[in-house]
């Protein structure tokens, strides 16, 4: 933020702090005392630490930026002028370029037909590939920009999960108060995702689980249960397939990058198996069990949970 800040607005920077274990707060206060720092003694999630900055901000524009993210030059004040030239336009989001990890197993023929279902029943900002401003059902990812106006006065994000989808209800709340969504091909920001995921496969479980599962739910929303569930028993499919062969590879060469990738693609398994045959009833208490465990992690400061 502060490398490439605006060169035409004032800001404030808000940092909520989920109970991190590291000197993430001495650091921050010590090179950065024109940070507000909220330290939180409990991991709250996204949605809700994201609340928390939100009811203090007092800019007329807030905006969201994941810690594992990275503004290029421009980037800010490009995203508030579209704003300042768009009074219809509530929220405008950026294209991110991802630098995470991402296992290079894949089983294509599954691949393609999922990307064919999408590409006939999911039209979304993701299928346009041109660099104009483009009008969006809803936006994913981080950076995005709202006008306060847009927002109710005490909820950014709806509490309702604690990974994931956050988004998805903000869009939602957006388009119902009458305002437009928009996504700017042309700006980029560099979202070095799965950082957490890295640390162990527990966390790439975890958190992969919760984030399958979220996507299966607001798929049913959007497509209608028949379409969510074909997309989930493909997922699981794929997962079932590549995970046999990657699992005995993990027995013969072991490595941690390839353990993180086993983790992930047993989440997609256990993420699909669950909306399907457990549906929509226990998404609340996955979230619940989620939380839990980050929590119960971060307390005991265990770096590779069992």
């Amino acid at each position: 933020m502060y490398r490439h800040p605006p060169k035409k607005y004032t800001f404030e920077v808000i940092v909520i702090d989920n109970h991190s274990q590291d000197d993430t707060v001495a650091m921050l206060r010590e090179r950065f005392p024109q940070v507000r720092v909220i330290e939180n003694t409990y991991n709250y999630g996204f949605a809700r630490a994201t609340n928390q900055g939100y009811r203090v901000s007092q800019g007329r524009y807030v905006m969201t930026l994941n810690p594992d993210t990275l503004l290029s030059e421009g980037t800010l004040d490009a995203l508030v002028d579209f704003l300042e030239a768009h009074p219809c336009v509530g929220l405008v989001g950026p294209s991110e370029c991802y630098g995470n990890f991402i296992p290079a197993y894949r089983s294509f023929i599954l691949s393609k037909v999922s990307q064919k279902i999408n590409r006939i029943f999911l039209k979304n900002e993701y299928t346009d590939q041109s660099e104009t401003p483009t009008e969006v059902q809803w936006l994913w990812g981080t950076g995005l920009v709202c006008r306060r106006e847009a927002l109710e006065p005490d909820l950014f994000f709806d509490e309702r999960t604690f990974l994931y989808g956050e988004e998805y209800w903000l869009v939602l709340r957006v388009r119902k108060k009458g305002y437009t969504v928009y996504r700017l091909p042309s700006v980029k920001v560099n979202h070095v995702a799965s950082g957490l995921c890295r640390q162990s496969p527990s966390y790439a479980y975890k958190a992969r689980y919760l984030k399958e599962y979220t996507y299966h739910i607001l798929r049913k929303r959007e497509l209608g249960v028949w379409n969510a569930k074909l997309n989930a028993l493909l997922d699981l499919m794929e997962a079932t397939i590549v995970s046999l062969p990657l699992w005995i590879k993990q027995v013969l060469y072991p490595s941690q990058k390839r353990a993180v990738a086993l983790a992930e693609w047993r989440a997609v398994m256990k993420g699909s198996w669950d909306f399907l045959f457990r549906g929509v009833k226990y998404f609340k208490k996955a979230n619940e069990e989620v939380e839990r465990f980050f929590n119960e992690i971060s307390s005991q400061k265990v770096k590779e949970p069992v």
